[in-house]
């Protein structure tokens, strides 16, 4: 009864106390809608989402026989990541009779309504970074043709004293179930992002956090180190959704910002490689992922490779792994098939200079 009471004065105060705002709103509904997400911490709409987890998702995450997370352990993720799950990535077919509200409300009740970044505030650096010129790392392969060799004059760690190196600083990062974001570093700063769409540089040194910015959705690519003829360096790397950013290293703003899909499923699994006044971003796909739905026809999508101008993030051209995929027949149960399908490109792209190639490496789908 008490819940019945709290819906109406949701709806009934807004009219009581602003009646004129709830005459002239273009849509009243929603903009109530947008009120009660605000104040979530003060409404009891966990109770709700609960409901809704009850009813559309607790056959698949309360049963063990399915190995999806539980109701528990998705409670550690951040409610940022679960929208993004529902909304754009492997949730989707399961979701996608769900209004944006219900899966806010679902989202509210596993994770809670503090934001992913509410810590950040209290772990602030003092002073600016001394050194924020050195190229320790300045992408994934840790070199122009990802040899991950690091050498002597950048480190000082060698075979004799690797195995007494010790703990010099921890840092924890509430709501967050993974990092698959390779840091750069660069003078004093480490620069990385992280599942809940969260990019931070920090101080190598301390683990204080010196810049931090959101994203779309959650870091999902190595950062990439650009240095371009004028003098600006940007931080290069793609999110979940396939969005390549390029920040500005100096100001921490975004220079551009691109979607690099050749498909709906498409997504960036491995990084970004910079030469000359280009990136080169591999292109894979979750297609296999959501090929388990009833309604999903299987399977059209393919990887590629997608170069983009480093300036202005411009496309210059998309290469194809394979031809589009056309109907091939139909399975035992009377569905279309497709194909070809796959050639995923999960490898992080190798330039060859003095032969103008690339090497990169393919999978399923």
């Amino acid at each position: 009864m008490k819940l019945r009471y709290v819906l109406l004065l949701i709806i009934v105060l807004p009219v009581a106390f602003g009646g004129l705002w709830w005459l002239t709103a273009e849509n009243p509904v929603k903009d109530v809608e947008s009120l009660a997400m605000r104040h979530a911490d003060k409404l009891p709409l966990a109770y709700f989402g609960k409901r809704l987890f009850d009813r559309d998702c607790a056959s698949c995450h309360d049963n063990p026989q399915m190995h999806a997370p539980t109701r528990e352990a998705l409670g550690g993720f951040s409610k940022e990541s679960i929208i993004i799950a529902m909304e754009f990535g492997k949730m989707t077919p399961m979701a996608a009779h769900l209004s944006k509200t219900e899966k806010g409300l679902i989202a509210i009740y596993l994770a809670g309504t503090a934001p992913a970044s509410a810590w950040v505030a209290d772990h602030r650096c003092d002073a600016a970074a001394d050194d924020a010129t050195t190229p320790f790392v300045h992408n994934w392969g840790l070199g122009a043709h990802n040899q991950r060799y690091v050498p002597p004059e950048l480190t000082n760690i060698t075979r004799d004293n690797v195995g007494s190196l010790e703990l010099a600083w921890s840092l924890a990062f509430p709501k967050v179930t993974d990092m698959r974001s390779q840091p750069a570093v660069v003078g004093d700063n480490l620069y990385f992002g992280d599942k809940t769409g969260q990019f931070y540089a920090i101080d190598r040194h301390t683990g204080c956090v010196r810049e931090h910015l959101e994203v779309l959705s959650g870091v999902r690519s190595a950062i990439t180190v650009a240095e371009l003829d004028s003098g600006k360096t940007l931080l290069v790397f793609a999110d979940s959704l396939a969005n390549i950013y390029a920040v500005n290293a100096a100001n921490f703003e975004v220079e551009w910002q691109r979607a690099a899909q050749l498909y709906e499923t498409s997504v960036i699994t491995g990084s970004i490689t910079h030469h000359g006044n280009q990136l080169f971003v591999p292109v894979s796909s979750y297609e296999v992922a959501v090929s388990g739905s009833p309604d999903h026809v299987c399977c059209k999508s393919h990887g590629g490779v997608i170069a983009l101008d480093v300036n202005s993030g411009e496309q210059q051209w998309a290469w194809h792994g394979t031809q589009d995929a056309t109907l091939q027949g139909q399975n035992a149960d009377g569905a279309n098939l497709y194909g070809p399908s796959g050639v995923s490109v999960w490898s992080t792209p190798t330039v060859d200079a003095e032969r103008g190639l690339i090497y990169i490496g393919t999978g399923e789908n």
